[in-house]
């Protein structure tokens, strides 16, 4: 993709985008252990505009920070380690409500854990294994813990 390509997409206007016509991020695949060429271009195969994309029915602009990160910086450092750019977390209020009910604990116990839980897999951990349920569970209960999230 040229720079007058991203430029193009960097300066589509929100509100002039049908929500439908974007990618759903929560769908996008990329093969981390391929080099950043490859990731990126496995990216823009799938969202078409980098810096737009939806998460659910919600739009999204993407921007970086004026610290000198570009779309191309953003691919560098990935691999097993933390990313640079970790992502983002969304939370439905009124799902958190629900499950809250459903798991028998307070509102803020249950929009502790989904942060807690989040914030982990951005940093790398799953819960694929059960080595890997045990350490990230572990942290998990021990964070909400210290924060008197409690069941």
């Amino acid at each position: 993709m040229t720079a007058e390509e991203y430029r193009k997409y960097l300066e589509t206007d929100f509100d002039d985008v049908d929500v439908n016509e974007l990618k759903d991020i929560r769908k996008v695949r990329i093969d981390r252990s391929q080099t950043k060429e490859k990731r990126i271009a496995q990216y823009l195969k799938q969202v078409g505009n980098p810096y737009m994309v939806r998460v659910g029915n919600v739009k999204v602009k993407i921007r970086f920070a004026n610290n000198g990160v570009s779309f191309e910086d953003a691919f560098e450092e990935m691999n097993d380690e933390l990313p640079r750019l970790l992502g983002d977390i969304f939370i439905s209020i009124d799902r958190t409500e629900e499950q809250a009910i459903d798991y028998g604990h307070s509102f803020e116990r249950e929009l502790g854990f989904l942060t807690v839980h989040g914030f982990l897999h951005l940093n790398g951990y799953d819960h694929q294994t059960e080595e890997e349920e045990r350490a990230m569970f572990s942290l998990q209960e021990k964070i909400l813990e210290e924060n008197g999230l409690e069941r």
